[in-house]
């Protein structure tokens, strides 16, 4: 990449995999032809595609020197007539020229826009050249359809009007806790994942079912306190905590890398997670991961919190 990059200058990616080369066409290269119908571009007579329909990146099979917008202009407008030709009389004729027509409804407006309607023909497909030739080709990989928020990068000055760029750049990919979260929330024994702060751990608590099944009887409503008309039998569950430090980014020389390193780390947050959800706690210990040295006849075997 060039050690300085002017704002005016204009470039292209190659994909060097498939060989298709990604332009990126900002707003302001076709602000007044890309609201138009049918707009379109060539790159050197062959049509582009675009990534997505809010993308400003345009993919084409050739190296090309010159980019060409084109569109269809609104219909010419060359007369109106009637909407009922059963309304025609001296002062609303059957048909008037638009400078006849403009002149009727500065005497009768709501008249001739209630009675007239446009008769137009279509006019031939306009086109121009972007400006910003040749266009200079970087080596790379395509860029992503619609983008990443998640993807951040310090641009440095020499790209700093270059945004777009960022792509193929070191960086970090943001919101890993969400994912990790997001993948382990749906799985079984899986009761709740949080943290308070970034920097903090992550915490899951697990709901995780005894190896000998344990039942207890609910006599009272969880919610509302009220006793319940008949006792009802439920699960006897383990609460266990896990703190993990998973980070909140990962990071990666472009945008590519990080994405392969994000993938790693989903697989490994999620999989360490599976492994504890997947056991059963320990009739003997409780689920608490110790077992009583000198139990008393009559003291019950230490018991979870099961009301979360």
């Amino acid at each position: 990449m060039p050690p300085s990059l002017a704002p005016a200058e204009r470039f292209a990616i190659h994909d060097e995999a498939t060989g298709e080369f990604f332009y990126y066409v900002p707003f302001d290269l076709v602000r007044n032809s890309s609201y138009r119908d049918g707009f379109a571009l060539e790159a050197d007579g062959l049509p582009m595609e675009r990534l997505s329909s809010g993308s400003n990146w345009w993919r084409c099979p050739v190296r090309a020197n010159t980019l060409t917008a084109s569109w269809t202009p609104a219909p010419a407008v060359t007369g109106y007539r009637l909407h009922d030709p059963a309304t025609e009389s001296q002062a609303f004729p059957a048909s008037l020229l638009p400078e006849q027509w403009y002149e009727l409804r500065t005497k009768y407006r709501d008249a001739a826009d209630d009675l007239y309607e446009p008769v137009t023909e279509g006019r031939p497909r306009e086109s121009e050249p972007l400006p910003g030739g040749p266009w200079r080709v970087l080596e790379g990989q395509a860029p992503p359809v619609d983008g990443d928020d998640r993807w951040i990068v310090n641009l440095p000055q020499a790209l700093a009007h270059h945004p777009e760029f960022r792509w193929w750049l070191p960086g970090k990919l943001t919101g890993l806790r969400n994912a990790v979260a997001k993948a382990v929330r749906t799985l079984p024994n899986v009761a709740d994942v949080h943290w308070y702060n970034d920097p903090g751990p992550v915490r899951v608590v697990l709901m995780l079912p005894f190896e000998r099944p344990l039942t207890r009887e609910r006599t009272h409503s969880p919610t509302t306190g009220r006793k319940l008309r008949r006792p009802v039998s439920e699960e006897v569950t383990a609460r266990i905590h896990l703190n993990l430090p998973i980070p909140d980014a990962v990071t990666g020389e472009n945008y590519e890398k990080a994405l392969i390193a994000w993938q790693e780390e989903i697989g490994y947050w999620t999989g360490v997670i599976m492994q504890h959800a997947q056991v059963s706690a320990c009739n003997t210990c409780g689920g608490h991961g110790y077992v009583p040295t000198d139990p008393t006849p009559h003291a019950e075997a230490p018991s979870p919190r099961r009301d979360h």
